[in-house]
C-alpha cells in the first residue's frame, strides 16, 4: 500500500516498494507526488497518461524517438502509415489499453482490403515500435503488435513473380540504344548496368568520390526523397568499375570542366549526374521521362530501373565469379542475402546433375575397389615371415577376398593378447594366419 501525505508545507510518497521495504519520498508538489506514487505501485516504472490515445502517443513518438533515430525515408514511410492505416482504425483508442485482439482486427481489416503480406508488415512495423519503446521507457503497458506473423496472408511463391532482370544481348541493346538516341544519359545507365549501383546511389555520386586511376567508386552515401543520407546498409563500400565506364565517366568529366570554363566557373559541380539544367534528379520523373523511354525506344519490355542490379548481379554469377565478390560489389551485409536473392541463378545449369552421370558404367568404382584391394594385400604380405609370405592363399593374405562370413569373424586385441570367438578357432582357416591378416597395421603386435 501506498499513500500521499502534506509534511511540514511538502508532499510526502509512504509505500512498500517490489523489494518490501518502506520508502519515504518528499516532493515539493502534489503533481510530482502523484507521478512518485504511480512509480511506487508500478514497481518502479514510469507511469502512463491514462487518457491519451494512440493517435496522440504516435504523434508524440514520432516528432521525438522515431525523427531522432530513423533514416528519413523510414521517418516518412512510418508517418504515412499512422496517417493512413493505424489512425483510422485504432487511433482513438486509449494507447495503455489497445489490446492484441484489436490490433489482429486491423490486420484483419488491412488484408480484406487487398494488401499483400509486405505492406501489411510495413503498416504494423511503426505501431510495434512505438510500444517497444514505451516498454523500453519504464511504462507499464504491453506490447500488443508483437509476435502477428501468423495472421498475415500467406507468403507468395516467389519462383514466378521474382524480377526477371535482362539479359546480356538486351541489356547491350538497351546500353547502344541509348547511347544513339539518348546520349546524355548514357553515362548514368552504363554506371548502373557496370556497377549495380542503386539509384538513390548513383544520384548521390560525387566527384570525389570516383578514382578514375584505380578504376573504383566509392560508395557512401544515398539520395532518398531528395535528402542525402547515408546507403542502405549504412556502411560504405568500393566498387569496381569497367575500362569502358572508366573511360566513359573520364569523358564525362572533362566535357564538365569544359562546360565549367565556357561559363567562367573555377570548379565543377561535386554530384557526377544532374539534369540538363544542371539540377538534382528526381527518382520519378527519371524513371517515367529516362528509363522507360530508353526501354520503350529500344523496344524492351518495362522493368524497373533496380532491376539492372539484378542484372549486374545475374551477369556475374552466369560468369562463374565468386558469389563473396559479388556480396561486396553490391553492398550486401551477408553472402546470405546474395545466395537468397540470386541463387535460384545457380539452379539453372545442368552441369552439376549431369556429372552424376559419368560413373554410370561402374568403371570408377571398379578402380577403386581393385586399389583397395590392392593395398590390403599389400598390407598382410609385409606382416609375413622376412623374405617370403607364409601362405600363397590369397584369402589368407587379404581380409578383403575373404567371403562374408569370415570378414566378420574379427580378432579382439586385449590386454593379455589376441582373443578369437570360439567360432573362429573351428574355422578351417590357420589360427595363426587369421592374426597375421587381422593384425595388419600394428606394428609390434
Amino acid at each position: 500500500m501506498a499513500c500521499i501525505r502534506k509534511r511540514r508545507h511538502k508532499w510526502v510518497v509512504d509505500g512498500i516498494d517490489e523489494a518490501g521495504n518502506r520508502r519515504w519520498i518528499t516532493c515539493k508538489t502534489r503533481k510530482k507526488a502523484n507521478i512518485e506514487l504511480a512509480k511506487l505501485i508500478n514497481g518502479g516504472k514510469k507511469p502512463t497518461d491514462a487518457k491519451a490515445t494512440v493517435e496522440q502517443r504516435a504523434e508524440e513518438w514520432l516528432a521525438t524517438e522515431a525523427k531522432a533515430r530513423l533514416k528519413n525515408s523510414t521517418y516518412v514511410e512510418y508517418r504515412r502509415a499512422f496517417q493512413t492505416h493505424i489512425n483510422p482504425r485504432v487511433g482513438q483508442r486509449i494507447f495503455a489499453k489497445l489490446s492484441r485482439p484489436e490490433v489482429i482486427s486491423l490486420i484483419v481489416a488491412l488484408k480484406d482490403s487487398g494488401l499483400v503480406r509486405a505492406t501489411i508488415k510495413s503498416i504494423v512495423a511503426p505501431l510495434r515500435a512505438m510500444y517497444y519503446d514505451a516498454i523500453t521507457n519504464n511504462e507499464p503497458v504491453t506490447n500488443p503488435a508483437m509476435k502477428l506473423k501468423k495472421y498475415l496472408p500467406q507468403q507468395q511463391d516467389s519462383k514466378h513473380t521474382r524480377a526477371k532482370p535482362l539479359n546480356g544481348a538486351e541489356l547491350a541493346h538497351l546500353l547502344a540504344t541509348v547511347k544513339d538516341k539518348m546520349p546524355y544519359w548514357y553515362p548514368m545507365l552504363l554506371t548502373a548496368a557496370r556497377t549495380g549501383m542503386r539509384l538513390g546511389e548513383i544520384r548521390a555520386l560525387k566527384w570525389e568520390n570516383v578514382d578514375l586511376h584505380s578504376r573504383l567508386i566509392v560508395v557512401n552515401q544515398a539520395m532518398s526523397r531528395n535528402v542525402l543520407s547515408t546507403t542502405k546498409s549504412g556502411k560504405s563500400r568500393e566498387v569496381h568499375t569497367s575500362q569502358h565506364l572508366t573511360d566513359t565517366l573520364r569523358a564525362l568529366q572533362l566535357q564538365r570542366r569544359k562546360e565549367a570554363m565556357a561559363a567562367g566557373l573555377s570548379e565543377i559541380a561535386e554530384f557526377v549526374f544532374l539534369t540538363h539544367a544542371g539540377t538534382q534528379l528526381d527518382d520519378a520523373n527519371f524513371r517515367k521521362n529516362v528509363f522507360w523511354r530508353a526501354l520503350s525506344l529500344a523496344g524492351l519490355r518495362r522493368v524497373r530501373f533496380h532491376d539492372l542490379r539484378h542484372t549486374f548481379a545475374s551477369l556475374l554469377i552466369e560468369n562463374r565469379e565468386d558469389l563473396n565478390y559479388i556480396k561486396g560489389q553490391l553492398g550486401h551485409h551477408s553472402i546470405t542475402l546474395t545466395v537468397d536473392v540470386y541463387g535460384h541463378r545457380l539452379t539453372d545449369d545442368r552441369r552439376a546433375v549431369d556429372a552424376l552421370d559419368e560413373p554410370a558404367n561402374g568403371s570408377k568404382m571398379v578402380a577403386v575397389q581393385a586399389e583397395s584391394a590392392s593395398e590390403s594385400a599389400q598390407i598382410v604380405e609385409m606382416t609375413g615371415a622376412p623374405g617370403g609370405i607364409r601362405t600363397p592363399n590369397p584369402q589368407i593374405r587379404s581380409l578383403m577376398l575373404c567371403p562374408v562370413e569370415l570378414r566378420a569373424r574379427a580378432v579382439f586385441w586385449t590386454d593379455f593378447g589376441p582373443r578369437v570367438p570360439i567360432e573362429s578357432r573351428r574355422s578351417p582357416v590357420p589360427y595363426q594366419r587369421k592374426i597375421s591378416a587381422a593384425t595388419a597395421g600394428f606394428p609390434g603386435r
